[in-house]
């Protein structure tokens, strides 16, 4: 597999140019770098984010993630490249301070003052805007209505990160960064958390987020960066890495233990068949004459097709 196609990597130095007519990006990132003493976090990452879409950073542990969104956001400043957010740069002291009144944060751990009520810290966040968004409609997604009231302290862990979800809100943000949102979460709130996701972006506002829920990023990103070792080994729709992934349709079915006969290319373990094929239709259709020719059924039929979490192991793996 490659991803020639899908990474493109600017210059040493090339500017950031933009396409008559083409919107800016509401986050760009330029040759990005970050070391600490001789070690590297992050290596050398370049990537535009368009305005009112869903972009996920994805990437094993110690990928550099986090500190690349920390750099966007202004609280780590970069050792080489640049990087800009709604045109600004989070590097610059001046430049940040007009930035952080347009972008909404939350982080995988907070400093919020536990002996705080989710009420209290939502209204002071809200009072760092020029603008804003009511509290309650946001509570209400995050199922978070009936803790508004209750104190940073007593909440548990899963309550306490949507509550620092719905404080990255309040300011109407045109940029929420989330490191980790789904994190934490139980099944039903991970529904409401994605549903909020999309919400926002019909509204206009651009999410970049971290995530390692790959069939929650599958379903709602518009654009994924699969960081390797503080670098950008793909990027592109999560489709997309699934197309190239290599990673074939498996079906797997059982059979009675006199068949001898099986479909070309099947391995047999004891009486379940797998067989796996590029195209899942063509794999049905060659199951189907197979089973009427050699009169066996295709009992417990199960049939896998690739997904985004196939193709991240099959890329992160080392074996593409």
């Amino acid at each position: 597999m490659t991803t020639e196609n899908h990474v493109r990597r600017p210059a040493q130095g090339e500017p950031r140019t933009f396409a008559k007519g083409e919107a800016s990006p509401a986050v760009w990132a330029q040759h990005l770098g970050k070391t600490y003493g001789a070690a590297s976090a992050v290596a050398d990452v370049s990537f535009a984010v368009d305005p009112g879409t869903i972009v996920a950073l994805l990437g094993p542990n110690g990928a550099g993630k986090t500190t690349t969104i920390e750099m966007l956001e202004g609280h780590r400043t970069p050792s080489t490249g640049r990087a800009q957010v709604l045109g600004l740069d989070p590097s610059n002291p001046r430049e940040f301070r007009k930035l952080r009144r347009r972008i909404g944060v939350a982080l995988q751990v907070s400093g919020f003052e536990s002996a705080l009520t989710v009420r209290d810290v939502a209204r002071r966040q809200r009072s760092y805007y020029t603008k804003g968004w009511a509290i309650e409609p946001i509570a209400e997604a995050l199922s978070l209505t009936d803790k508004l009231d209750k104190k940073l302290g007593s909440l548990s862990v899963g309550t306490r990160h949507r509550a620092d979800i719905l404080f990255a809100l309040v300011g109407a943000p045109e940029v929420v960064f989330l490191d980790e949102p789904t994190a934490g979460l139980d099944p039903v709130s991970r529904r409401e958390a994605l549903s909020l996701l999309r919400s926002l972006r019909d509204a206009g506002v651009t999410v970049v987020l971290t995530s390692h829920q790959l069939d929650e990023i599958q379903e709602v990103a518009d654009t994924i960066h699969v960081l390797r070792a503080g670098e950008i080994v793909f990027s592109g729709a999560p489709q997309a890495l699934v197309d190239v992934s290599g990673v074939k349709t498996v079906a797997t079915f059982s059979v009675a233990s006199d068949v001898r006969t099986l479909p070309e290319g099947a391995q047999r373990a004891g009486n379940r068949i797998e067989v796996s094929a590029d195209d899942s239709e063509a794999l049905i259709q060659t199951l189907r004459i197979w089973s009427e020719a050699e009169q066996v059924p295709l009992a417990g039929l199960s049939i896998h097709e690739p997904n985004l979490d196939d193709a991240y192991v099959e890329l992160i793996g080392g074996t593409v």
